[in-house]
């Protein structure tokens, strides 16, 4: 039995919502070393919207933003994964969801414990990384990456298991930026990203003439 399996049927089992010990719905989540400019409020999908989707297999047009405080580049990652369905469904496992929208009984998308999964590239493997489903938010509304015109919660929550995974190497600091630390973010992203579609990125220097004269040869 996996680790998510263990935790979701723990919580069926009690009838609670998981709330996740290692990445707390606190201030000190989203800002580690400043003061933050507001007074979070985390929400679960189901408080913020009536029926909420984790992913919808309908063709739709992508519609992530970063919202107010979110990341374009990471939005653009997301962009790009989203264009590859084979590799999209390996990192947002489609078998979950918050269980309001007519699945059978006993499926496990109807099963909803307030744990989902993902799926991350990390030295030459495939990790899974657990979140609960509870996400900053600012007078109701997310503050970071989000679903513009429609419900579908999977890249908040992918953002959040990427930032878990960072949280933990950067000794508690979490990647869930503010404007001011975007600049930091943008060169720490460049050579992450490649974590969310399973590939290395690769950068290539180019400071010399003759260095131009030989990829033209």
């Amino acid at each position: 039995m996996s680790e998510y399996e263990r935790i979701k049927r723990s919580c069926l089992k009690r009838g609670e919502l998981w709330e996740d010990p290692e990445f707390p719905a606190t201030q000190a989540s989203v800002f580690y070393h400043q003061t933050p400019p507001f007074q979070f409020q985390w929400k679960r999908p189901k408080e913020l919207c009536n029926r909420p989707i984790f992913v919808s297999d309908a063709p739709a047009q992508f519609d992530v933003i970063p919202g107010k405080m979110g990341d374009k580049w990471l939005v653009s990652c997301l962009g790009v994964l989203h264009l590859s369905k084979g590799l999209f469904y390996r990192v947002v496992p489609a078998d979950q969801d918050f269980g309001n929208n007519g699945e059978p009984p006993g499926s496990p998308s109807a099963e909803y414990a307030g744990v989902f999964r993902f799926r991350l590239w990390w030295c030459g493997a495939w990790v899974e990384v657990l979140v609960d489903d509870r996400l900053p938010a600012v007078h109701g509304r997310l503050a970071f990456v989000q679903s513009r015109h429609s419900d579908q919660f999977w890249p908040a929550l992918l953002e959040k298991a990427y930032a878990k995974s960072m949280y933990a190497q950067k000794e508690g600091a979490s990647v869930l930026l503010t404007r001011e630390r975007s600049a930091r973010y943008a060169r720490f992203c460049s050579g992450r990203c490649g974590r969310l579609p399973g590939g290395c990125t690769q950068g290539a220097a180019m400071h010399r003439r003759a260095d131009l004269t030989a990829i033209d040869r």
